[in-house]
C-alpha cells in the first residue's frame, strides 16, 4: 500500500535541550455515527498520553488530545499540525488517531464520513508540506478496526 524507503538515519537531538522531544497529535474518535462507540479507548488515550508525555518527553499539541472530530475537522488539524512552527526546535513529531476504520486505508471521522491514511495524512507531512518538520523523523500510529 505504501512505498517509502529508508535513506538515511536520524540521531533524535534529546541532550541538551531545553524544549520537549516533540509533539504529539493525538485523535481519538469514540463515537463514530452508526456505528458501536469504541468503549475503552478513554483509557487508550490517558495511557499514550502517560506514555508519550511523562516518559518519553513530548508534549501534547494545543495541550490536549482531540475527541470525536469529523472527517473535515480531522483533515484541518492534521494540516494545522503538520505546518505549525511548535516544530520548529522539535527533534521529531508524532501522530496517533484512533477511530473505526475500513480496509483500503480509511479511516472514518465521528460523522461517518471517511479520510485516507496515505492522502489526507501522510502526503501533508512531505518536506514541501510540512517544512518545520524537514528532514525530521515523523511517527504515526493508526489504530482502527476494520
Amino acid at each position: 500500500m505504501f512505498n517509502y524507503k529508508v535513506t538515511t538515519v536520524y540521531f533524535l537531538q534529546c541532550y541538551p535541550r531545553k524544549k520537549k522531544l516533540g509533539h504529539l497529535l493525538l485523535i481519538n474518535i469514540q463515537t463514530v455515527a452508526g456505528l458501536p462507540p469504541r468503549t475503552g479507548s478513554d483509557i487508550d488515550v490517558q495511557s499514550l498520553t502517560n506514555a508519550f508525555v511523562n516518559h518519553l518527553g513530548f508534549e501534547l499539541y494545543q495541550g490536549q488530545p482531540h475527541i470525536d472530530l469529523t472527517h473535515l475537522e480531522i483533515q484541518s488539524m492534521i494540516q494545522t499540525y503538520a505546518k505549525d512552527k511548535c516544530h520548529e526546535d522539535s527533534s521529531c513529531s508524532a501522530v496517533v488517531l484512533m477511530s473505526h476504520g475500513q480496509s483500503g486505508g480509511l479511516i472514518y471521522g465521528s460523522n461517518h464520513a471517511a479520510i485516507t491514511i496515505k492522502k489526507d495524512i501522510l502526503d501533508q507531512f512531505t518536506n514541501d508540506a510540512a517544512p518545520f518538520l524537514r528532514g525530521k523523523p515523523k511517527l504515526f500510529f493508526f489504530q482502527a478496526c476494520r
